[in-house]
């Protein structure tokens, strides 16, 4: 896959420690393969200088130059928004703008875009900010990427499954998982396919989108199926006989809720044993909350057995909670 990285940064405006920042971040595209093209705007004209790393240096006046023609046709053939679990085949385009004409111009050619203020006092339109290059890499590159282009995030796999988040071209496959014997027993079912598929959306861009992290889905490794939805969830409200003054359930950052379902041809196998452990691993050690919560109804006895395997500990009829 071609990784290209479009760079337009004022390194007149930076001071010696975010310069060095850069450098860093800039060896390190170097090191994934990117193909760093920078980006000037002068006298109301685009401006590439198309070897950035400075062998010998060429500048093409306006993005209507061929180099810039061949990269469009790059993109509408290459970039797709259908990825396997683990990504995507193609071109991999970002750009980083410190110039708001940039940022406009590839918004407009479907590229995505990280608006850099750092050392700049005016405020940038864009949905990504960056302020520092210090902690940037190819993860937030690839984050920034796959958010723009409403492509899924893989998350992580288990020995029997991939675990990765929902997009809207699941949502067939989402009905017919509903759909089987048992699986709303214990929660609520979807909506009207009309309410639903709008409720994904959001769901997509403003939890997924804000949190990087929600309700996934579980495909088996072997036959691509759909068997489940698993992952955590920030959700205020949760209140029990037991609660401690000093809890903050409603707002504590570092509280998150568990939920799970595994399709009933795939239980009793040891599927959501497996998964929840990943999840509550990812969930300790990548996402770094403290507390996970499960509410179950007590009825559901697979799932408090499922709970206590996990070593939650029960704290109300139908609350379980385990600390990092």
């Amino acid at each position: 896959m071609e990784k290209i990285l479009y760079l337009q940064v004022d390194g007149s405006l930076l001071n010696p420690t975010e310069m060095g920042f850069l450098d860093l971040f800039l060896a390190k595209c170097q090191l994934d393969r990117f193909r760093i093209i920078q980006v000037g705007f002068e006298n109301g004209e685009f401006i590439i200088d198309e070897n950035y790393n400075g062998v010998h240096k060429q500048r093409v006046t306006k993005l209507a130059s061929t180099l810039a023609e061949e990269e469009r046709e790059h993109l509408h053939d290459y970039i797709k928004t259908e990825a396997d679990v683990k990504g995507l085949s193609g071109l991999f385009c970002v750009a980083i703008c410190q110039k708001q004409e940039l940022i406009d111009y590839f918004r407009g050619e479907n590229i995505p875009i990280i608006a850099y203020e750092g050392g700049l006092s005016c405020q940038l339109e864009n949905n990504w900010i960056l302020l520092s290059f210090e902690s940037v890499d190819f993860s937030y590159l690839w984050k920034v990427h796959h958010r723009f282009h409403k492509i899924p995030l893989y998350i992580m796999e288990t020995k029997r499954t991939v675990i990765r988040e929902f997009s809207m071209k699941d949502l067939d496959d989402l009905f017919k998982l509903y759909e089987g014997e048992h699986m709303t027993d214990y929660m609520e079912p979807l909506y009207e396919r009309e309410e639903e598929a709008a409720y994904e959306a959001n769901y997509i861009e403003k939890v997924y989108g804000f949190y990087d992290y929600g309700m996934w889905l579980v495909f088996d490794k072997e036959s691509k199926e759909l068997i489940g939805r698993a992952g955590v969830e920030s959700r205020g409200g949760i209140e029990h006989s037991s609660r401690r003054e000093d809890d903050d359930y409603r707002s504590d950052p570092d509280t998150v809720e568990l939920g799970y379902a595994i399709k009933e041809e795939y239980q009793n196998q040891g599927y959501a044993t497996e998964v929840c452990k990943a999840i509550i691993d990812y969930t300790f050690h990548t996402l770094h909350k403290k507390r996970i919560y499960a509410q179950v109804d007590k009825e559901n006895v697979p799932s408090v057995k499922l709970l206590k395997k996990l070593n939650f500990k029960q704290i109300d009829d139908e609350l379980y909670e385990i600390l990092v």
